[in-house]
């Protein structure tokens, strides 16, 4: 597999790991209702299910999911895409912050450490993994 299939949905990882997780959770999609995000979560959720491989789909369920404060359905399908790609130090990061909130402690720890380790993570990603890394 190579990386150019990842770039598109890499954007969209990027732009959804852009905001701190609690405020996603904290917001229903701007104007939107809780119902309609709820709504566009099923449908994303059958869409990744009939096309497992397709990646924006995948992300798209995560970012529903975490808009929802469903942190538990956000966590698979990330772990996932680092499955097929683990050098994805944003999702690592996400996945870990996620972890986090959900008061998994060590599982946080370890992708938190993860990324603060990674010499191609960005300094950003560094920063916010080890301001984590001190709450825990």
């Amino acid at each position: 597999m190579t990386m150019h299939f990842f770039k598109p949905a890499f954007m969209v990882v990027v732009l959804l790991l852009a905001l701190p997780a609690p405020s996603l959770a904290n917001t229903a999609a701007g104007n939107t209702s809780r119902t309609e995000v709820q709504n566009a979560f099923q449908k994303a959720f059958w869409a990744m299910l009939a096309d497992p491989s397709d990646t924006e789909k995948t992300i798209r369920y995560a970012e529903l999911a975490v808009k929802l404060g469903d942190y538990e359905a956000a966590i698979p399908p990330l772990e996932r895409l680092l499955m097929l790609n683990p050098g994805l130090p944003k999702v690592r990061l996400e996945v870990g912050v996620l972890y986090y909130l959900l008061n998994s402690r060590e599982v946080a720890r370890g992708y938190l450490n993860d990324v603060k380790n990674d010499p191609q993570a960005a300094p950003e990603l560094v920063k916010r993994a080890e301001d984590y890394l001190a709450r825990l």
